[in-house]
């Protein structure tokens, strides 16, 4: 058994099940609202780097608390902040929060932090704000000290400049360039300070939010060295705004030499600069935040002027352009794409002085063997693991035979194969022995650790320890991976892992534990025991089953849909129906959705389901003059043969204008351009679009303005409470204002009783759907 540091590890043990004790007669939480409000989409890598770092660090530095983290986006990369647009945003906001009082307030970049100067701060008194991302630094001397305070991003124009003179002494021009938004002006405004330092220098700033006005100026400019400031609010000439991807194509793709500012714009044909790091914005915000909740007052709590930057030079790039920074810079540089080494560009080297190591070493073993006694070294050798001097997989399996009752766990590190890759397999494996020795100071007596191979580690307890402080052992060694950070000669690498648990007999144990792996990875929990396992065996049993029953149903044309009424408001009337999918089973019973979807989409059915809901949706509805509605994913968009013969039926059965199609809110559908492109199809051929679900889930005022729908039904969760929940009544109230603003009828879903649609019509609800005024039924009238 690994035993390392013997009394540190003791002391180790005994402070883990210490922790455990407690945790396990611990009381509730006390639990914390936050509000997150994001000036871009949660696409954008500035605004998803700083988002991760603020909650993850939040989180560890308040671990007594339970945070619920309520997040919101802007999104003015894409939609331009307008008086209407902010007026609408501002109501939605105070309607969710009325009776939800949040304790802390973050906001990123200029956008949100303008917002909530001009009216947050109003709407939601006395609540603390931290910010990150600002770049106008002017605020600092203007903001609330009781309240406000936060992360600057201060651009390192200077520094910037001072390396385009280190590494291309020759250069006359350096052009800072940007979209002309928020941000770009901000760092504008300190270029034109910095550049009367630098006489003799030509310093020029372009800001266009043009794609074609931004390569003009540039052009027109003339040659020089590009310092990219910020560049996510660019679009091309069809209003389109581009992937930050592209446009830095567009701009490397000039031939000049490209520098830039964050992070999120390293991309192929970029040389570097001094770049901030959205990551640490968001940290740093966490650790002023962590302060506010704990209790000291914001006023003592100065905002952060200096934003954290790095020196990164991508080595293709370099030799692209004969860059050769001194010793001084490359020695503070991170350098990417660096040439891998000549033994791993000729690998077959390797092999060869492998082979013939290995043909050499086996003589030597074998004489030495011959002489020493061979026996007790090979056991040793076959059942030690070199790298660490664990004891490995086969003496594992010796030591559980030997056990009547063991307890076993296994343990895998999530993403390891990116760390070597990132870091290199040196580092990789000094990441394998440091974790080891983690793991064996946190083990009490009678439990013993092994390498299983890989990034994989086995944890063996006997008898005495019994299963429920087998499974707390187990938690808390992942918790104690999770919180530790490893500096092994690089920056620190965070690691996290998961883990299988099992408890049955010894020739099943490790294959328990590793089923038990696999229901924890597919979860996204720390840790799963084996009789979870069993449950999820038992659910793709289910999932074949139904699977089976829905091919015979598809082949026998038992798949039926089923139309409930959706009815006009004002007038009463039944002239729109939503179709729903159902199975006839063989004992003639009618099964929902719910027991056969999840199995058409793991058995690639559903394809075949979505074509055969609409042909008999279709033909059923003859020519009648009512419309129907059909149901789609992001999935039934994304497949073109699904889309083609949906425009096929729609000429067989001339129904196009009497068919709406409503997008049902999925992960996914923040993809507006393709579907987007979708909408606009349909429409031209005479089908209304609908936003199903609205609500819930990732339910963004923004699918509203980009998705050019005709309806909004408005998510049952929110109905069904409309009469005695306050905030039910508030929302609803708002989408109908925004909805007929955009020009857009609503619909309300989940209707079930007279008090509900009276309240839904008094609102200006236009539609109403739901059990009480019609349930599903298997013919149109």
């Amino acid at each position: 058994m690994f035993r390392f540091g013997e009394e540190m590890c003791r002391v180790m043990a005994v402070l883990l099940l210490t922790v455990l004790a407690v945790t396990t007669n611990a009381v509730a939480r006390e639990r914390l609202e936050v509000v997150v409000i994001h000036s871009y989409h949660q696409d954008y890598p500035w605004t998803a780097l700083q988002h991760e770092g603020f909650t993850r660090t939040l989180l560890n530095s308040l671990p007594d608390y339970d945070i619920n983290f309520s997040v919101e986006y802007l999104d003015t990369k894409r939609v331009s902040p307008g008086p209407a647009y902010l007026k609408t945003f501002l109501s939605y906001l105070k309607a969710k929060h009325a009776d939800d009082v949040p304790d802390l307030i973050y906001v990123t970049d200029d956008n949100a932090m303008n917002f909530m100067l001009d009216a947050g701060l109003h709407s939601f008194p006395s609540i603390p704000v931290i910010f990150s991302g600002v770049n106008n630094l002017v605020l600092a001397g203007t903001l609330d000290q009781q309240r406000v305070t936060g992360v600057f991003e201060r651009k390192g124009v200077e520094s910037s400049i001072e390396l385009v003179q280190q590494i291309s002494p020759a250069a006359q021009r350096i052009i800072f360039l940007g979209d002309g938004g928020p941000t770009d002006q901000a760092i504008g405004v300190r270029i034109e300070e910095v550049s009367k330092r630098y006489s003799g220098l030509e310093i020029v700033h372009i800001g266009e939010s043009s794609l074609d006005a931004l390569l003009a100026a540039l052009r027109a400019t003339g040659p020089g060295v590009v310092i990219v400031t910020t560049i996510g609010g660019v679009h091309d000439a069809g209003g389109r705004m581009l992937e930050l991807n592209e446009i830095m194509k567009y701009v490397t793709d000039t031939g000049r030499m490209v520098l830039v500012m964050e992070d999120g714009y390293l991309f192929p044909g970029v040389l570097g600069g001094y770049v901030t790091t959205a990551r640490l914005q968001g940290e740093l915000a966490a650790r002023l935040a962590a302060r506010v909740l704990r209790g000291e007052p914001v006023s003592g709590i100065f905002p952060v002027m200096d934003s954290p930057a790095e020196l990164v030079f991508d080595w293709k790039v370099m030799k692209q352009f004969g860059v050769r920074p001194g010793d001084d810079l490359l020695g503070k540089a991170r350098v990417i794409n660096k040439p891998l080494p000549f033994l791993e560009r000729h690998p077959q080297l390797i092999w060869w002085a492998l082979g013939s190591f290995t043909a050499l070493a086996v003589i030597v073993i074998g004489i030495f063997i011959f002489v020493t006694g061979r026996k007790n070294r090979l056991i040793r050798e076959q059942t030690t693991d070199s790298l660490t001097g664990l004891p490995n997989r086969t003496r594992l399996l010796q030591d559980t035979l030997s056990m009547s009752a063991p307890r076993f766990a296994v343990i895998d590190i999530n993403n390891f194969k990116a760390i070597n890759s990132f870091y290199g397999l040196e580092t990789g494996d000094a990441v394998l022995v440091a974790v080891s020795r983690e793991i064996a100071c946190l083990l009490p007596d009678r439990a013993w650790l092994y390498r299983m191979g890989r990034d994989q580690f086995g944890v063996l307890a006997d008898v005495d320890m019994s299963f429920t402080v087998f499974k707390q052992l187990i938690g808390g060694i992942i918790e104690a991976l999770r919180h530790n950070h490893l500096s092994i000669g690089e920056p620190e690498i965070h690691l996290t892992a998961s883990a299988g648990i099992s408890g049955r007999e010894s020739i099943s144990l490790i294959s328990g534990a590793e089923q038990a792996l696999h229901v924890a990875r597919d979860r996204n929990e720390g840790y799963a025991v084996d009789e979870d396992a069993v449950e999820d065996a038992e659910r793709q049993k289910q999932n074949i089953l139904w699977a089976n029953k829905l091919s015979t149903a598809l082949e026998t044309g038992r798949i039926r849909p089923f139309f409930q009424p959706i009815i006009h408001n004002a007038s009463g009337k039944r002239t729109k129906y939503e179709a729903l999918v159902r199975l006839i089973d063989e004992d003639g019973s009618i099964v929902t959705p719910f027991f056969f979807l999840e199995a058409a989409k793991r058995t690639r059915q559903y394809a075949i389901l979505t074509r055969t809901m609409i042909e008999q949706s279709l033909g059923m509805l003859g020519d009648r003059a009512i419309s129907i509605s059909l149901n789609f994913t992001v999935d039934d968009i994304r497949n073109s043969e699904t889309v083609y013969f949906f425009k096929q039926m729609l000429k067989k059965y001339n129904a196009a204008n009497r068919v709406v199609v409503e997008l049902i809110e999925s992960e996914g559908i923040e993809n507006y351009a393709e579907v987007s492109r979708f909408i606009a199809e349909i429409k031209k051929l005479g089908c209304r679009v609908a936003i199903d679900d609205f609500g819930t889930g990732y339910s963004n005022f923004t699918h509203l303005m980009h998705l050019n729908a005709d309806y909004l039904k408005i998510d049952g969760s929110i109905i069904k409470r409309i009469n005695e929940d306050r905030n039910s009544e508030l929302v609803t109230r708002t989408l109908v204002d925004f909805a007929r603003r955009l020009g857009m009828k609503t619909v309300a879903e989940y209707v079930d009783s007279q008090a509900v649609q009276d309240k839904v019509t008094a609102l200006g609800v236009d539609y109403s759907q739901g059990y009480f005024l019609g349930k599903p039924a298997a013919g149109l009238p």
